[in-house]
């Protein structure tokens, strides 16, 4: 996988239609690291972005697809509006997280 540069994820994030989330610092698997380390590394990643950007980020996207109760309550407690997870090339949204639907809309 190639990483976004910073000039292009701007230019990415300008553009009509186009939407850039968090994801984490590190490309962790959420799932198997302690409630600090989940909260640090998305909350690391969207104040990233949002300094990259100069604007709020809302949108999530779980590393691997990989969640549980706590990953999404403390996604949540980092005020990301909207999360989507992806296993297989499927969606498979937890409650409170977006549809396939939703995800193309």
């Amino acid at each position: 996988a190639r990483r976004l540069r910073a000039r292009r994820t701007g230019r990415l994030a300008a553009r009509p239609g186009h939407s850039i989330g968090a994801h984490t610092t590190h490309h962790l698997a959420l799932t198997a690291h302690s409630a600090e380390t989940k909260r640090r590394e998305v909350s690391e990643n969207k104040l990233s972005l949002e300094r990259l950007l100069r604007q709020r980020v809302h949108l999530f996207s779980y590393p691997y697809g990989d969640f549980d109760a706590e990953t999404v309550t403390t996604v949540a407690s980092v005020t990301v509006v909207k999360c989507v997870a992806f296993r297989n090339a499927n969606v498979s949204p937890p409650p409170g997280v977006l549809s396939a639907a939703d995800a193309t809309a």
